[in-house]
């Protein structure tokens, strides 16, 4: 049911600059006919909640605010439920104009928060969580996450420190690898785990060619790992959705709309651990743009 009733809005927009969950730009992979922009598949899965239009309405006021494309919303999965984050870059840091109280100044109908850094930290990102029924509620943000770069090595990488009412704190390690020229260093790095059992046999399912994308991301975290296919097709994700089982509605819906979806990129990310004896994938997550 979901094609018929998408809201043109969600129609594709050539004038406004494609990019990753980084907000690294590229180019539209096709010019096919009827295309939607990603932030279709986030109001199919915020149709699946009766107070989803909230959701929305707080997207529609950050683009207010900051111009289309420079929200990244993440999509994830955990238990069976869906929840959502949402990320806004600024590579110029301390010269940022994307400021969390510019964010938070569009979101005062939703959202408010006391957890802001000073702004001559030189985080170049800041993301946090939200629901439908907390933006319903006006509920507070009480964790904030901030991204500082790492400058070391030949690859690239970023710390990530989360704010909340227990003060500052380390979180995840991120490091970026070129799938087709990294295969080597992704191995030494997944392999490097102090959270599963021979980590580099455990994974190899994960690492099956379809579905890599173009960069790999491995995450280390405090309680797990994380591992992020980057730059990867439309049917890639549809077959994501479908492996880790998001809701039906949203399956649907993502593999009807891959072809008017192709000339995108998405962004897909696991979390994983041993649970009782065995690695298994605790969270998963999609991302798109805004």
């Amino acid at each position: 049911m979901f094609p018929a009733e998408i809201p043109t809005a969600l129609a594709f927009d050539p004038q406004v600059q494609l990019a990753d969950f980084c907000l690294w730009p590229y180019d539209p992979l096709g010019v096919q006919p009827n295309r939607l922009k990603s932030e279709a598949l986030l109001w199919a899965a915020t149709r699946l909640d009766p107070l989803g239009d909230h959701m929305m309405a707080a997207i529609a006021a950050l683009k207010a605010e900051l111009g289309p494309g420079r929200t990244v919303w993440g999509m994830k999965l955990r238990d069976g439920a869906l929840s959502f984050e949402l990320y806004f870059y600024d590579y110029a840091r301390q010269q940022r104009r994307v400021s969390p109280e510019r964010v938070f100044r569009a979101l005062s109908p939703f959202a408010v928060t006391r957890m802001l850094l000073p702004a001559s930290r030189p985080y170049f990102m800041f993301s946090f969580d939200v629901t439908p029924s907390g933006l319903a509620r006006r509920s507070p943000i009480d964790e904030i996450s901030y991204y500082v770069g790492n400058p070391s090595g030949d690859v690239s990488s970023g710390l990530c420190h989360k704010l909340d009412a227990h003060g500052l704190h380390f979180a995840n390690l991120y490091h970026f690898f070129h799938t087709a020229s990294h295969r080597e260093a992704i191995a030494g790095k997944l392999s490097a785990s102090v959270h599963l059992d021979d980590a580099l046999e455990q994974m190899q399912d994960l690492l099956l060619p379809d579905r890599l994308g173009i960069v790999t991301v491995i995450a280390n975290k405090r309680s797990g790992d994380g591992l992020y296919y980057s730059r990867v097709r439309a049917r890639q994700m549809a077959d994501f959705l479908e492996r880790y089982r998001f809701p039906a509605q949203l399956r649907d819906f993502a593999r009807t709309c891959v072809p008017r979806l192709d000339h995108l990129y998405f962004d897909l990310g696991l979390d994983y651990a041993m649970v009782d004896g065995r690695p298994t994938v605790t969270k998963c997550a999609v991302y798109g743009l805004a």
